[in-house]
């Protein structure tokens, strides 16, 4: 290994019952390995992620921290260049003793890689709100960071407000997948605009506020059923997510049609995309089977309430495709915004890739700055 090379060392520690937390995870590594040597220390992700990541050039796995902290700390005794990165996704403030003293060894963890000359970055974040204790820890952690990297502009605010100097717009690590057919096992580039037959309209659903009343999903079923008819269109519903199970075969059985549901295995994530590759809708209040569905070609519709998916009214209000949301207590207006969307689809599907291509390029050039330019 070339010493002068930059090394990352990431802790891939994720919720790997959650489809889009393992494949926005993975395309960080890929990214990053163009750039470094990636040292990945993980202890319980599945085969399936793992045989991915050992296919990536750059890219060595630890199963032990022990071996992972000594070839960290040797690399710092030799005074080799040196990158912590914080994974991606949506930062919660997490319970009161345990975060703090886990944000509290962060914060010392941070310090010493920035003392000896090292960096520390992070990208495609979104950030809840923290308490008064949890914000001067965030404080403190984010003055030192080399590049904070945020996806949406109210957590860009938030951020700068922590006293993150080095905070700046980094899109979700999902716009990456158009560029990763090993991930997807499609030409995302393509897929976006495809015209190939699209006979299935994609559900896909957190059981969270409306969604665990029953006389709510009934109302739902109606109204899918009416926009499939409408749009001659058959329903399919995608459970991204193990803890989304339930409501999917909830939802498949009143709507009599297939669960495509995510396995643990090479297979059922292919199966997922090759889904959304027949999709001509994504309706979710999910954010990665938006952003999933979108790459595939499926036009996003976000069905969302407006607080607990504020980071999905943030980023769609941000790539200006505002037009798109559809809030959850309105389902006798879905199969209108529904056919709305439809007759505007060869503008809509122009407008999509533009955003797609121009957010990748954005995100791209934000991890290349982490890096010092090739001599």
């Amino acid at each position: 290994m070339n010493q002068r090379r930059p090394a990352v060392y990431f802790s891939l520690q994720t919720q790997f019952e959650n489809l889009g937390d393992c494949i926005i995870n993975e395309l960080v590594l890929r990214e990053l390995a163009k750039h470094a040597h990636v040292k990945i220390v993980q202890r319980r992700a599945p085969s399936w992620l793992l045989d991915r990541l050992n296919r990536v050039d750059g890219v060595e796995i630890f199963s032990s921290k022990a071996r992972w902290f000594s070839d960290l700390f040797r690399r710092m005794v030799t005074r080799g260049p040196i990158v912590f990165a914080f994974k991606p996704g949506h930062y919660v403030c997490p319970s009161k003793v345990r975060g703090v003293a886990y944000n509290t060894a962060m914060v010392a963890f941070c310090g010493l890689c920035r003392a000896q000359g090292g960096s520390v970055i992070r990208s495609g974040v979104s950030l809840d709100r923290y308490g008064p204790l949890q914000s001067r820890l965030q404080s403190m952690l984010g003055r030192l960071h080399t590049s904070y990297g945020v996806r949406d502009q109210a957590s860009l605010e938030y951020a700068r407000q922590l006293g993150a100097v080095s905070a700046h717009y980094s899109p979700d690590m999902a716009f990456l997948l158009a560029d990763a057919r090993d991930t997807s096992g499609l030409d995302g580039a393509r897929m976006i605009t495809a015209e190939v037959s699209r006979p299935k309209l994609s559900l896909s659903f957190r059981a969270q506020g409306p969604m665990k009343d029953s006389a709510y999903l009934a109302q739902l079923v109606e109204a899918t059923t009416r926009c499939a008819s409408l749009n001659q269109l058959q329903p399919t519903v995608v459970a991204q997510v193990t803890y989304d199970q339930a409501l999917a075969y909830e939802l498949a059985s009143s709507l009599n049609c297939d669960v495509v549901r995510f396995e643990q295995t090479e297979a059922s994530v292919r199966g997922i995309f090759t889904n959304y590759s027949e999709s001509r809708l994504v309706v979710s209040n999910r954010l990665h089977s938006l952003l999933f569905g979108w790459v595939a070609g499926a036009i996003p519709i976000p069905l969302i309430e407006n607080h607990p998916h504020g980071k999905i009214v943030e980023l769609f209000k941000h790539l200006g495709l505002s037009e798109l949301i559809h809030f959850a207590d309105d389902l006798t207006g879905l199969p209108a915004h529904i056919g709305k969307v439809v007759l505007e689809e060869p503008r809509r599907r122009k407008q999509l890739k533009k955003i797609f291509q121009d957010q990748r390029l954005i995100l791209q050039e934000a991890l290349a700055s982490c890096f010092p330019k090739p001599a």
